[in-house]
């Protein structure tokens, strides 16, 4: 049977050992469930009916973004490509020069 060993770290610890009534309580904003009429306020004088129209806008907001971030970065791709002209040689040779290379 193993017997416990003590390594005297344990004083070290208790000035992280708080009781559960000292813990802050989160302010951030919680929206109650959708039972409720949706019309009381909180302590900022808002109304949880607005908060959530709110949170829908900048939802859509960032949904339009990051649509656009996307085309944006599309587009980016097709002008950044490598560029290089094409000369008919003959009907049947086609000479690809590209104009960064310089022979």
């Amino acid at each position: 049977m193993a017997a416990e060993v003590y390594f005297g770290d344990l004083e070290l610890f208790e000035p992280f050992d708080h009781p559960e009534e000292s813990i802050p309580k989160p302010v951030h904003t919680r929206f109650k469930d959708d039972d409720d009429d949706g019309d009381e306020e909180d302590g900022n004088g808002v109304s949880d009916a607005e908060l959530r129209e709110r949170l829908r806008q900048c939802e859509e907001t960032i949904e339009q973004l990051r649509s656009e971030n996307q085309e944006l970065k599309r587009k980016l791709n097709i002008l950044t490509r490598p560029r290089y002209e094409i000369f008919e040689i003959t009907p049947w040779l086609s000479l690809i020069i590209y104009p960064d290379i310089n022979i």
